[in-house]
């Protein structure tokens, strides 16, 4: 997804002027270094990165939506910051995206979008994993329909935004296509 949902690639100026940006690409974006004036320092990665991006806590590693292979899928990477290195994190054919650490660096929570291409139908969801790959991925949320959120293939996205500090929140995104629809709503991780 390239965001329609929230921007608007539009300008007007005082004279009535509008310049805009089409659609019809995604957005391939390259992570890049600045200082505090603004001046590039380097980039990260190879690009192609989704726009959602979280830098984990002892600001060592960045977790990234990244899309590649063949049907491109979007999954959720880890780039280790000083030796430029990628590591996969998901390998599913539902795209996921929204990754955010957790605040002790050990998980990532992202989103999976309600998806049915050439396969069963999967609800939307957000799910966690650990980051070093020892643990399975344990489903923490399932989208359900509801008559103001139609939640059937590619019809809503979950998309977690942040983790509350005492690790007792996930902070996430409840976006529906038809009707439009977006809401902030926290999960509680206990009871």
């Amino acid at each position: 997804s390239t965001e329609p949902i929230r921007y608007v690639s539009a300008s007007a100026s005082v004279n009535g002027t509008l310049v805009y940006a089409t659609g019809g690409s995604l957005n391939r974006y390259q992570l890049t270094w600045f200082d505090r004036a603004g001046k590039p320092l380097g980039t990260l990665g190879d690009g192609g990165i989704d726009a959602n991006l979280s830098l984990s806590p002892d600001e060592r590693h960045v977790a990234v939506a990244l899309r590649t292979g063949s049907p491109e899928n979007l999954d959720i990477w880890t780039i280790d910051i000083a030796r430029k290195l990628p590591n996969r994190v998901t390998t599913d054919s539902q795209p996921e995206g929204w990754p955010v650490w957790s605040p002790d660096g050990t998980r990532i929570v992202f989103g999976r979008r309600a998806h049915a291409i050439g396969g069963p139908p999967e609800k939307a969801r957000l799910v966690q994993t650990p980051v070093n790959g020892t643990g399975a991925k344990e489903t923490l949320f399932e989208a359900v329909d509801t008559p103001s959120r139609p939640c059937g293939p590619q019809q809503c996205a979950l998309g977690p935004t942040d983790w509350s500090s005492d690790e007792r929140f996930v902070l996430y995104m409840f976006t529906g296509t038809f009707p439009r629809t977006q809401d902030i709503w926290a999960l509680p991780l206990f009871g």
